[in-house]
C-alpha cells in the first residue's frame, strides 16, 4: 500500500484543532507510515498546537464569513481567493492523498482548492447545526461525518458515513481509572476565549457564597486578565490555556460538574461523567451552541440562556453537593475506525 499523506485543516478554536490531533494520533497508531501536514492561520491556536505535536504547518490567508455587514466583508472574497491560490500551491508541493477538514473559515479555501485539484475531501462536523463555512465545505466534500445526527439534514445524506465525536484516545484510559472520592464538590469552568467574560463575571459573583466548593478555572488566551481576579479566592485553582490535552483531561477527570459553553468539548465532559451546566454563546453561526445544549438538556444536563445567566447561582446551589457516578462509562469511538477504513480503502 502506498504511504499516505493527509492534509489536516481546521482552526480558530481548540474545538476545531484538538479533534484533528486525536484523529492523527489514531491513524498514526494503526498506520505508522502515514504522514501529516496542516494548513491554518498564522499566529493561531493551530499554529501553536501543531508545533507542540510535531506536525508540519503552513499558514494561509483566509476570510471570515460574516453574517452581518462590516467593511471587512468587502475584502472577504479577495481573501478567500488568495487562500485558495495559496492552498493549491501547498497542495501541489505536499501532494496529499486526502484532505481532512474539521471546520473554521480557514477550511473553506483549502476544501475548494482540494476539490479543484481532485483530492478527496473529508469533513467532520461537531455541531448539531453546521456553521456557514462547513455548510459550504460539505458541498465539496467526498464524505462527511457528524457528531450529532441532527446535523445530517444540512448535508447531502448520501455523503454521510458515520456519527461520533473525535475524542482523545486518553479518554478511554481515564474513564477506566478509579478517582479517590473528594468530600468537596469539584466544579470546572471552561468556556473558551470569545464571549467568556460574562460567565467568568457570573462565577466571580457567586464565589463568596460557595467557599465549601472547589472551582477549577481554565483561562484561554484572550482572558488571562481574569487570573488576578480569581486569585483572591482560596478555593479556586487557576489554569492557563492547555496546549497539551493530557494535562487538560486530567483536570476535567477530577471534576464533578462543569460550567461551559456548548462547543464540541461537551462530548469530553460527557465521556468523563461530568454533569453539565451549559450556557451557549448566543452569537455563534446559526445559534448552533444553543441547539447543542438543547440536545444535551434532553439527556438531563442544565441549559441556561445567556440572557438568564443570573440563574447560574441557583443551579450551582442545587448541585453544590453533587458527585459524579464512580461507575465506568463506556465510550463509543467507532467513528475513528469508520474514518480510517474510508480513507485507507
Amino acid at each position: 500500500m502506498q504511504n499516505k499523506k493527509i492534509l489536516l485543516v481546521g482552526g480558530g478554536t481548540g474545538w476545531h484543532v484538538f479533534p484533528l490531533i486525536n484523529l492523527a494520533e489514531c491513524i498514526k497508531k494503526n498506520h505508522p507510515e502515514t504522514s501529516f501536514h496542516w494548513i491554518g492561520e498564522a499566529e493561531s491556536i493551530e499554529s501553536r498546537v501543531t508545533w507542540e505535536n510535531n506536525i508540519p504547518f503552513s499558514p494561509i490567508i483566509c476570510g471570515k464569513l460574516r453574517r452581518y455587514f462590516s467593511l471587512q466583508t468587502l475584502l472577504t472574497p479577495f481573501r478567500v481567493l488568495t487562500g485558495i491560490v495559496q492552498s493549491m500551491m501547498i497542495l501541489h508541493r505536499e501532494k496529499p492523498t486526502a484532505i481532512f477538514s474539521k471546520g473554521g473559515y480557514v477550511s473553506l479555501p483549502v476544501a475548494i482548492g482540494g476539490w479543484i485539484m481532485k483530492i478527496p475531501v473529508y469533513l467532520h462536523e461537531s455541531d448539531s447545526i453546521p456553521g456557514l463555512a462547513n455548510k459550504i465545505v460539505g458541498r465539496f466534500a467526498s464524505w462527511i461525518f457528524c457528531a450529532f445526527s441532527e446535523a445530517d439534514s444540512f448535508f447531502d445524506t448520501k455523503k454521510i458515513l458515520g456519527h461520533g465525536s473525535l475524542l482523545s484516545s486518553e479518554i478511554l484510559s481515564l474513564t477506566s481509572e478509579v478517582i479517590p472520592p473528594n468530600p468537596r464538590t469539584q466544579i470546572l469552568v471552561s468556556c473558551g476565549s470569545q464571549g467568556s467574560a460574562s460567565i467568568f463575571d457570573a462565577v466571580l459573583e457567586l464565589l463568596p457564597r460557595f467557599s465549601d466548593v472547589d472551582f477549577h478555572i481554565i483561562l484561554w488566551v484572550k482572558n488571562l486578565d481574569y487570573r488576578s481576579k480569581f486569585e483572591h479566592f482560596s478555593n479556586v485553582h487557576i489554569f492557563d490555556f492547555f496546549y497539551n490535552q493530557t494535562d487538560y483531561l486530567k483536570i476535567v477527570q477530577k471534576c464533578d460538574i462543569v460550567i461551559a459553553r456548548s462547543g464540541s468539548s461537551i462530548f469530553e465532559f460527557e465521556a468523563l461523567g461530568l454533569h453539565m451546566i451549559l450556557i451557549p454563546h448566543p452569537f455563534t453561526g446559526s445559534n448552533h451552541q444553543y441547539w447543542n445544549a438543547k440536545a444535551f438538556e434532553k439527556k438531563g444536563h442544565e441549559l441556561i440562556e445567556q440572557k438568564n445567566i443570573s440563574a447560574l447561582r441557583g443551579i450551582v446551589e442545587k448541585y453544590k453537593t453533587f458527585k459524579k457516578s464512580p461507575e465506568k462509562i463506556v465510550v463509543d469511538v467507532s467513528i475513528f475506525d469508520t474514518i480510517t477504513q474510508t480513507i485507507f480503502k
